[in-house]
């Protein structure tokens, strides 16, 4: 089957199906060799979504079974993969996109795109989001696919370890996660944020097991926030600072964040990354007061109704 779509290409998009688990090898030869690639930005790796109605794959059977492809190691099963998904619902992020080398490449995108959104339209998700992690690709497709900028994340960064004074919160004690906490810091993140930035029970257990710390914060003996911090090239990330919205503004997002760059400097950190929307005046207050400065460096949130 041929699909007719942007700009006039064609699609063949007879090889399109829904990926299964046996797809897994084939997935991250793809996605190590494709011309454009996308990994949404998260603790799940991409064979986790594999299984899932929204994980689309498109195969060229002919170039598989070509013997001369093979021989020049160009054997690649699959040329393209597309996987949206909820985590959790309503709001679904493209969570993984590969394009190898194929004529057309934009319509079997859309083509991809469009049995996936349907394939979401059959649940709770109301609306898709793309967050590109690097500049070129694929921004200047998304338009034509009916995305739009919904916001931006901007960068920040600290180079020191410096702390300001920070006052001590009467009855806040901060430990590290235990398995019996996910369920209480779902609840802080649906209370906390809008489905666009929430948190899934499946993702902080991930990040439980994969983060360099994951501290969570107790007042009175009642879980209130938490913090998730990521560690590459000796440089610290905070990944996550959430505070349930009952008690912002005491004092805890000061301790959780400061808490956290203690403990960077223990093991030898010298600086400290992070990332936050544009328009969150409370979390940049909150950076400005400890040292972070913004750099030139931003992601775009796109986002389309289902």
């Amino acid at each position: 089957m041929e699909l007719a779509n942007l700009r006039g290409s064609v699609a063949d998009v007879t090889g399109l199906r829904v990926a299964t688990v046996s797809d897994a090898a084939d997935l991250t030869k793809l996605l190590r060799r494709a011309t454009h690639s996308h990994i949404h930005s998260g603790w799940h790796l991409p064979v986790h979504w594999l299984g899932q109605p929204g994980f689309l794959v498109y195969e060229q059977p002919q170039r598989a079974n070509s013997l001369m492809n093979k021989f020049l190691g160009e054997d690649l099963l699959l040329q393209a993969c597309l996987a949206a998904a909820a985590d959790p619902s309503p709001f679904a992020w493209v969570q993984v996109a590969a394009i190898g080398k194929v004529e057309a490449p934009l319509a079997l995108l859309a083509a991809m795109m469009a049995q996936a959104e349907e394939t979401l339209r059959q649940t709770a998700v109301t609306q898709l989001g793309w967050m590109p992690v690097n500049n070129d690709w694929p921004d200047y497709w998304l338009a034509e696919l009916g995305f739009t900028e919904l916001n931006r994340v901007q960068t920040y960064i600290k180079r020191t370890m410096k702390l300001p004074q920070v006052k001590s919160v009467p009855g806040l004690h901060i430990r590290p996660i235990v398995p019996e906490d996910l369920p209480y810091l779902a609840q802080i993140e649906v209370a906390a944020f809008t489905p666009l930035w929430r948190h899934s029970i499946s993702s902080l257990a991930a990040a439980m097991h994969q983060a360099f710390s994951f501290d969570v914060a107790l007042l009175q003996g009642e879980l209130v926030g938490f913090q998730i911090s990521s560690c590459a090239e000796n440089v610290a990330h905070l990944a996550r600072l959430t505070i349930s919205p009952g008690v912002q503004g005491q004092g805890v997002g000061t301790a959780l964040l400061a808490h956290a760059i203690r403990g960077y400097e223990q093991q030898h950190l010298r600086s400290v990354s992070l990332n936050t929307q544009i328009d969150n005046v409370v979390s940049k207050r909150l950076y400005d007061k400890f040292g972070f400065v913004p750099r030139n460096q931003w992601l775009s949130i796109w986002a389309k109704q289902l």
